[in-house]
């Protein structure tokens, strides 16, 4: 086919998402993750095969071409006769780094080694015998191949285990497609007795897992071209984390990875202050995407439904509430400085004394804060909205918005109808807007180097491009945006339960057999007019009974001897 982009009008060329979200699980089969903003649709016969095992989430990257103004012309695949050559190389880091001691407390060199006994002398990034680096592999568009990243831990054995990190291979348009290992953890210890009991929360020696991180490249070129230069063009570098499995599909956290990227890069734009960047506040776009948040929670999250839930006061989607939130009159102003006032400030020194008097369980969001296990009063206890989250409420709650009805949520069913200038920064945003972007303690996809302005690219050209500019610094190297995680994943993901990270690890559901019973008893219709109820004069039995949560993890054997 021929192109419909004419490749003397390139530029450049970039990599999109910037960052993909790939997931493992210990089935063959796969699906493609998020791609459209808003949408994250069951796949094809559900996220589990025929064997109940758990599918794959696939992170897929897309090539797009841009002229001398930074404007989109199109994307480059073999269907418009464009041939692409991919790089990948990820690296699992976390058997060779730092054990984890939580932002603030962690310093290079002065931090106790995982694995000490193995190459105790040598900097994290040179103890070969603790990393998991199958090297840079590639893939050309026209290949029907899938390519296995499989590398070697060693650890104290005498003779290293392969360890499989995930593959690659295209789609039918030369896209690339990075697959997820299988979540499998063990300790290599004793080959008798592969899963010994877990010794602590962060830090087993021995143990290995199959997560990681890496870089993605692109090449392309062209057989046609009006000029005689070497049709040919390079991107810069993305990246992928094969990372855990989400349990709560279409459940968003209270602050996403794409939210402190964000944040990050609007407080370097205004030198620090993000109130002066904020610009216009849009209800549907800055803050229904939001407030709607707790509300979703309290499908995985006890606390979360215990305010709002079916028939609970803050249940947002009630339509009386929906009226007010949205309403710019006067009348409906102290509503929205209620709300304000029950947010949780930032975390920055600014805020650190008037944090400390926020420190219960009054404020929003009741989550786990980036300070691990503290008590009331420290203000790490509990999480917080970022600055620019919290900036956009305020402007809000003051009445200095503005409704435009065309951005009420309608995401698009085909990516194909996203225009085509918005189609690069959606693939990034899709892609991150399902993951925790706190707490960090140490986290789930990224821990708090997230927060780090370091790990990103913060220069001039990229803070002129706006979101599309997006991207991670290129010192990052393989395996160094997941190596402060835990080992095995496990352990951290099933320990922190109750209001750690419930979007993507539920603490307490609606089980089957109950929305049964709730169904059966009043009906669908009632049940559909409670889940939008909030708090009444008359009581609601439907919302009641939808409230009978029972523990996820219910009937997991729990190899954890701390917990």
């Amino acid at each position: 086919m021929s192109s419909e982009i004419n490749p003397d009008e390139i530029v450049y060329i970039e990599t999109y998402p910037r960052i993909g979200i790939a997931r493992v699980g210990n089935s063959e089969e796969y699906y493609i993750g998020p791609e459209i903003p808003g949408r994250n649709d069951t796949p094809d016969q559900g996220f589990k095969d025929k064997d109940m095992k758990v599918k794959r989430q696939a992170a897929r990257f897309r090539v797009y071409a841009f002229g001398k103004n930074h404007e989109v012309l199109g994307e480059l695949n073999s269907d418009k006769g464009f041939e692409l050559e991919w790089e990948v190389e990820v690296a699992n880091k976390k058997p060779s780094y730092y054990t984890f001691m939580g932002p603030g407390a962690f310093q290079v060199g002065n931090t106790t080694l995982r694995n000490p006994t193995v190459q105790p002398t040598l900097p994290p990034d040179e103890r070969t015998d603790c990393i998991i680096a199958p090297g840079s592999k590639t893939i050309k568009s026209n290949s029907s191949q899938t390519i296995d990243m499989t590398g070697h831990f060693k650890g104290s054995a005498k003779t290293p285990v392969d360890v499989y990190l995930g593959s690659i291979k295209v789609d039918d348009k030369g896209r690339l497609l990075v697959l997820p290992g299988h979540g499998f953890s063990h300790c290599i210890d004793n080959p008798e007795d592969p899963w010994p009991l877990i010794l602590t929360d962060f830090d087993n020696p021995n143990w290995v897992d199959d997560t990681c991180d890496g870089t993605v490249r692109a090449r392309v070129s062209h057989g046609q071209r009006e000029s005689d230069q070497p049709c040919r063009w390079s991107s810069d570098t993305a990246h992928v984390v094969c990372t855990t499995p989400k349990y709560a599909s279409a459940i968003y956290a209270p602050t996403t990875l794409y939210d402190v990227m964000e944040n990050i890069y609007a407080k370097k734009k205004g030198n620090g202050d993000v109130s002066s960047v904020v610009g216009e506040v849009e209800y549907w776009r800055d803050i229904w995407e939001l407030i709607q948040r707790p509300v979703l929670l309290s499908w995985v999250n006890g606390q979360a439904n215990g305010g709002h839930g079916p028939g609970r006061m803050g249940n947002f989607f009630d339509p009386e509430w929906q009226d007010k939130l949205q309403s710019t009159s006067p009348e409906h102003e102290a509503t929205r400085q209620i709300i304000l006032g029950r947010m949780r400030l930032p975390y920055v020194d600014e805020t650190q004394v008037a944090r400390r008097g926020q420190a219960f369980k009054y404020f929003m969001p009741w989550l786990s804060g980036d300070g691990g296990r503290t008590t009331q009063g420290d203000e790490t206890t509990f999480s917080s909205v970022t600055e620019l989250q919290y900036a956009r409420l305020k402007k809000w709650a003051d009445g200095d918005f503005v409704v435009k009805p065309e951005n009420r949520p309608n995401p698009p069913p085909h990516f194909e109808d996203i225009k085509l200038k918005d189609q690069p920064v959606a693939l990034t945003r899709a892609s991150l807007e399902w993951t925790i972007g706190a707490p960090l303690y140490p986290g789930i996809e990224l821990s708090w180097n997230a927060e780090e302005p370091e790990t990103y690219d913060l220069s001039a050209e990229a803070l002129a491009l706006g979101p599309l500019g997006f991207r991670l610094n290129k010192s990052v190297k393989p395996g160094e945006l997941t190596r402060y995680l835990s080992l095995p994943w496990q352990s951290d993901f099933y320990m922190c339960r109750n209001y750690w990270w419930p979007s993507a690890r539920p603490d307490a559901i609606l089980s089957q057999k109950v929305l049964s019973d709730v169904t059966t008893q009043y009906g669908w219709d009632a049940v559909l007019k409670a889940l939008n109820l909030s708090q009444k004069k008359e009581p609601s039995p439907p919302a009641d009974a939808l409230a009978n949560h029972v523990p996820w993890e219910r009937g997991i054997h729990q190899n954890y001897t701390g917990a």
